[in-house]
């Protein structure tokens, strides 16, 4: 069984900074706020266009892999898609991302044969492949290990929802359980959207445990109907890792990281948007999904 700090490659360092990205001080400050550093904002919908835009950037000890999606016909309809659902689930129940999330699960069958999911799909797995690539190449990785790595990772599916946040949402703190490699497309961000927040992995307690049923309800909350996973709400990272890093998208960025990896939007806010559709942060999440995800990212990480 690995370890988790055999998953966390890094040391902890001596010196205290402060770093100021809408966080708290870190123990160790990462490379700067998570904006892209390229300009280059490839054309087209295609795997050679994302690998043009496409960079991979140390923070803390793991990765963050950036890249942009230049394909503005297929960003506009995968928008009109996402307001299309929450419209149908709208006529059924009160809108709340979490229940879009559950929605959409329940129609995976219909929305993988939609031809502009499955075009994202691909994309999605090319930048999944290429990122936990990267990973696997800073961790020491050989020619042959990183092959047998590609294999295996083309293997595995993807999984893909809409995420929508109305004005005033947020979205808590979470990993990405049963998966290898999160990513996130960013499509529509009206002014005033908040960036996608990572917290230093070191100190981050664990979000998922089974908790006897002595838990009080307010310190826990379950992610749905014979879900027996909890979310302790009132557990605090652990000194000195309180770190936190932002990354502020543009429309059309990609940015792809561990699943293990806690993140969180904070409130969005909207200014100057006219109606509830012009003010709604849409994007689109994505997961390399692993059966047993602890062993594949032991795969990802310790090559040798």
């Amino acid at each position: 069984t690995l370890r988790y700090s055999q998953l966390i490659k890094g040391r902890p360092t001596q010196k205290r900074h402060s770093h100021r990205l809408g966080a708290k001080s870190c123990a160790r400050r990462p490379t700067g706020p998570l904006t892209r550093k390229s300009a280059l904002m490839a054309d087209g919908g295609t795997p050679a266009a994302l690998d043009r835009a496409f960079e991979t950037r140390a923070l803390w000890a793991t990765h963050i892999s950036m890249t942009h999606l230049g394909d503005v016909g297929l960003r506009q309809r995968l928008v009109a898609l996402a307001h299309d659902m929450m419209r149908q689930m709208s006529r059924r129940r009160r809108f709340e991302n979490n229940a879009f999330f559950n929605y959409q699960m329940g129609m995976q069958d219909r929305l993988r044969a939609h031809p502009d999911i499955r075009q994202l799909r691909s994309l999605a797995k090319h930048a999944c492949l290429k990122h936990i690539g990267a990973q696997h190449r800073a961790a020491g990785g050989t020619a042959e290990s990183a092959a047998a790595l590609d294999a295996y990772a083309r293997s595995l599916d993807i999984g893909l929802w809409a995420a929508a946040l109305h004005p005033g949402r947020s979205h808590n703190k979470h990993v990405h359980e049963g998966a290898i490699c999160s990513g996130v497309l960013y499509l529509d961000l009206p002014n005033g959207s908040s960036p996608i927040v990572f917290s230093d992995p070191r100190g981050s307690p664990r979000h998922y445990e089974d908790y006897p049923a002595e838990v009080p309800q307010e310190e826990a909350t379950s992610f749905g109907p014979g879900d027996h996973s909890h979310w302790r709400l009132d557990e605090q990272p652990h000194a000195p890792f309180v770190g936190q890093a932002a990354f502020f998208p543009k429309e059309g960025d990609v940015v792809l990281f561990p699943s293990w990896l806690t993140h969180e939007v904070k409130a969005t806010e909207a200014r100057g948007a006219t109606n509830q559709t012009a003010a709604t942060r849409i994007s689109y999440a994505f997961n390399l999904e692993a059966m047993s995800a602890l062993t594949s990212w032991g795969l990802v990480t310790n090559p040798i």
